[in-house]
C-alpha cells in the first residue's frame, strides 16, 4: 500500500482512464469549450490516492500552458 500512495505503483484497475476523461469531457460542453471537439491536446493521469480528485486545467489555443509537467 505504501508503494501505491508514493505512486511507486500506478493503477491499472477500473476505472479505465478514458472513461473519466469522457465524463468530465461531456460535463464541460458548453461550460469550457461549445463542444469536446475543440480539444486539441490532453495529459491524463491515475494515481492511488487517500483523496481522491479529479484536476482540470483547460487553455485557450495560444496561450501559455504553465505549470504542466
Amino acid at each position: 500500500m505504501r508503494e501505491a500512495l508514493e505512486s511507486q505503483e500506478l493503477p491499472t484497475i477500473k476505472p479505465d482512464i478514458d472513461n473519466c476523461v469522457k465524463g468530465i469531457f461531456d460535463a464541460l460542453n458548453k461550460i469550457a469549450w461549445n463542444d469536446d471537439s475543440q480539444v486539441v491536446a490532453l495529459v491524463t493521469r491515475k494515481y492511488y490516492s487517500d483523496h481522491p480528485e479529479i484536476e482540470v486545467k483547460v487553455w485557450k489555443i495560444g496561450e501559455e500552458a504553465q505549470g504542466i509537467i
